[in-house]
This record gives structure tokens, sequence and C-alpha cells, in this order.
């Protein structure tokens, strides 16, 4: 069962004509943050464009989509400016762009942009009925599984309030303060 739609109610509750949202961050700071989403995709643009790219789209993304064709979640705010930061979930448009830029490998479908990576469905581990198919990164480094699906990713995103969770395990007592030098 998708809990997905579970997840945007109550993102949606919690920043539901606010400006901003004062979250916790890492190593005891505060942050404020704003959410905006997109209108959902119209079912024919969504099986239009499953066609195009030749695969079915997994169940949880496209439950995304048809709720909101694109979103910013956890957007940075400087008083009322919006710094940038946190997470773009492309809509379908800026997905097809994305896919016309010949440096992206074409096994893989950017949905998102978050720290200066390409989220990615790949489609390769959806068509081997791999139900961890989101990769991160970056074309001129690599991509690298996030052992995880759309859904996860979505909510681990939001408990973490925009913190880059999937980094998490490289940090140990033993190297965290070399790793963040000048952050105390």
């Amino acid at each position: 069962m998708l809990f997905i739609e579970q997840s945007l109610e109550t993102l949606h509750s919690k920043f539901n004509n606010k400006k901003g949202v004062q979250v916790l961050s890492e190593q005891g700071n505060t942050e404020t943050v704003s959410c905006s989403f997109n209108s959902p995709i119209p079912d024919e643009k969504l099986t239009s464009f499953q066609k195009e790219i030749g695969i079915e789209l997994p169940k949880d993304y496209i439950t995304f989509l048809k709720h909101h064709n694109g979103a910013k979640i956890f957007e940075l705010l400087l008083g009322d400016t919006n710094i940038g930061g946190g997470l773009q979930l492309y809509s379908l448009v800026e997905i097809q762009s994305q896919l016309q830029d010949a440096y992206l490998d074409k096994k893989f479908v950017p949905i998102g942009y978050v720290s200066e990576s390409h989220l990615t469905i790949n489609i390769e581990e959806i068509k081997k009925g791999n139900p961890n198919y989101l990769f991160l990164g970056n074309p001129a480094f690599e991509f690298r599984p996030l052992n995880l699906n759309f859904e996860l990713f979505f909510d681990r995103f939001i408990i973490s309030q925009g913190s880059n969770f999937w980094d998490w395990p490289i940090y140990t007592a033993q190297n965290y303060y070399e790793l963040n030098r000048g952050i105390e």
C-alpha cells in the first residue's frame, strides 16, 4: 500500500498558506524553509510521456505526479527571499528538457535536483523489476544507487527536514569532525 499520499497531505498541512516554517537542521541549527507544489498532471499527458520514454513509471512516482506535476520541497528562505537549496522535483516538461541534454546517460530519467545532483529513475532497474530504482549523481562523476524507491526517498527527505540523509552512513564518530572542519 502506498503512503505517499499521506506524506503529501501532512506536508501540505504543515506548509499551507505559510511564507516559511522554521525547521531543525543539522548541528543544532534552525532554518526557515518553504514548499511549493505544481498542479497535477493530466492522465493523457502522463500516458503520452511514458510511451515516449518507453517505460511505465513506478506507481509511487505516478501517484506523486497525479497530485503534483513537480514541486520544490524545503527551499531555504532568508527573510522573504528564496535562496535555493532543498529538493526540486521536475515537472514532465522539465524532465523532457533534461532528457534532451546529451550529457545524461539514457538509462537515467532525471526527476529532480538536490544537493547539486540529479535524482534519477534508473530505467534498467525498472525493467528488472528492482524496487530500488532511484539513483543520485552528476554526469561529471557517477550515479550511485540510493537503494530506495521514490516514496521512501520522499518520506525520508521530509522526516530529515531536507537534510542529505543518504550521506549519513558515511559519517562516523571517527571521521565526522575531520570531514566537517570549520563547522564547529
